[in-house]
Order: C-alpha cells, then sequence, then structure tokens
C-alpha cells in the first residue's frame, strides 16, 4: 500500500488553524514522487485494505476509467459554517460522484452558486473539472462523504 502525506498547512485555502479534514484514500491513478512531490500517472492502484468495501459503490456507476477514490471527514466547526476554496479535482474533464454518509448542514457549492446539500445516502455526479467548493458542519458531530473521480 502507499502511504500518503498531505500538506496541512495551505495559506491559500486555510485562513485559520484550526481548521482541518481528514481523508483516507482508496483509490488512485496517480504516484506522488517523493523527490518533487509530482504526480506521475500510470496504472491505477488501490491505496486501502478497505477498497474492496467500495465496489458495490463503484458497481453502480458508468465508470470507463477510475481515477480516484476517497473519503472526506470536515469536523464539528462550532457555531460557523466555513466555506473552503474553489477548486477543481482535476483539469480534465470529469465526473465525481459524492456520496454524503451523512445529514448535516454542510454542502458542496458549484461554480454557477448552486448549493447540493448534505443528505445521507444521496449520490450527486458533476463535472469535477469545474471549479466547486466544500464546506465545514455546525450541525453535526462531522460532514463526511465519499469522493469518487472517474471517466
Amino acid at each position: 500500500m502507499q502511504r500518503n502525506i498531505v500538506e496541512y498547512e495551505n495559506s491559500e485555502q486555510n485562513d485559520s488553524p484550526n481548521l482541518f479534514m481528514f481523508v483516507h484514500l482508496f483509490y488512485s491513478n496517480a504516484i506522488v514522487t517523493p523527490h518533487d512531490g509530482k504526480e506521475l500517472w500510470g496504472i491505477g492502484h488501490p491505496c486501502s485494505p478497505h477498497f474492496g468495501k467500495m465496489l458495490p459503490i463503484l458497481q453502480k456507476l458508468d465508470i470507463k476509467s477510475l481515477i480516484r477514490v476517497k473519503a472526506n471527514l470536515y469536523p464539528y466547526s462550532g457555531e460557523t459554517l466555513h466555506e473552503h476554496g474553489m477548486h477543481t479535482d482535476y483539469e480534465f474533464p470529469h465526473y465525481a460522484a459524492l456520496l454524503s454518509l451523512n445529514t448535516c448542514d454542510g454542502y458542496t457549492k458549484l461554480e454557477d452558486c448552486t448549493k447540493v446539500e448534505s443528505i445521507a445516502n444521496r449520490v450527486v455526479i458533476f463535472d469535477a473539472s469545474l471549479k466547486h467548493c466544500s464546506t465545514t458542519t455546525t450541525s453535526d458531530f462531522a460532514r463526511i462523504n465519499i469522493n469518487i473521480n472517474y471517466l
């Protein structure tokens, strides 16, 4: 299994040191080179012993090529809901299937300002090469979702 360490301080997207998230990578089609941190693209590989638990979800999607599967957990942020910075998952056209695992007041906002609420067991599919952002939650212990990027 590949071990991943993600930069935890990014002043462009993290205005407060108390805002953080947890990520579990199930599958990746990228390899980060240790000497310069650049991504190399190649044959995808599971990055977690729990990848098999994702198969029932993946089989329901019309996937031609799997890019990445990861779980995101945004902890409770107190009384203020925080919107993270707008970003694209990858620069080339591809889909993201975002599965919410719990219902809370957090959401995903698309570039056109559409807000997709976090409702447990709901999947939204969108073009993740277009800008979008995530939020924290103030109504539950965490906002939890699974993000599947694919062609």
